[in-house]
């Protein structure tokens, strides 16, 4: 082989195991810095005041391309905008090296209407995968039969996704599906059991 092939080929490899190195060390550095969201609202912090321009959860990049991956486009638009009103939001928290966040629309009486328009948000810190119970319950209704929709999304080409019906969304019931989720468990439509941690409202 010649001189310059064998460069060539030196060259090839290094330039493999730097693109390597740098997509894992990328990777797994950039979920774990969504830790600095835990204790703030999505949109404000938590003594209230507004975040600076563009600097809400939702704009953070990982954030939005993780969701982007998730949920269809209006239900990511919906999310953002509030369900096209105001929102009650819950603070960012870590459970079991996932963020978690609720945020739900507060209707015409301007009280919290979650069981009709609400989501729990999931992002796990060490895959990237997103998951969100997602309630789309019809004003009103409130038995507890499979009305509300468990999505996941793992991030990559080869990455698994699907969708589930689960009952009604709550605080216990969306973080026990979080945690079989990332336990490997199938997604019921009701849950048995439920963790001692859950988010708080």
């Amino acid at each position: 082989m010649s001189g310059f092939g064998s460069l060539c080929k030196c060259a090839w490899f290094a330039a493999a195991v730097v693109a390597l190195a740098g997509s894992a060390f990328g990777q797994a550095v950039s979920y774990g810095t969504l830790q600095k969201w835990e204790g703030f609202y999505p949109t404000k912090y938590a003594n209230t005041l507004p975040l600076p321009a563009g600097q809400t959860l939702w704009d953070d990049p990982i954030v939005k391309v993780s969701l982007a991956a998730t949920l269809q486009p209006d239900q990511l638009a919906q999310l953002k905008t509030c369900w096209g009103a105001s929102c009650t939001e819950d603070r960012v928290q870590l459970y079991d090296n996932m963020i978690a966040v609720h945020v739900c629309k507060k209707d015409s009486r301007d009280f919290r209407a979650c069981q009709e328009w609400s989501a729990y948000i999931f992002l796990e810190m060490d895959s990237g995968r997103t998951s969100v119970c997602w309630n789309t319950m019809v004003p009103g209704d409130f038995k507890p039969v499979p009305a509300s929709t468990w999505i996941w999304r793992t991030p990559g080409k080869s990455g698994d996704s699907g969708t589930t019906a689960v009952a009604a969304c709550t605080s216990a019931s969306a973080f026990q599906h979080a945690v079989d989720q990332k336990n490997g468990k199938s997604i019921e439509v009701e849950t048995k059991g439920l963790p001692g941690a859950k988010l708080k409202p």
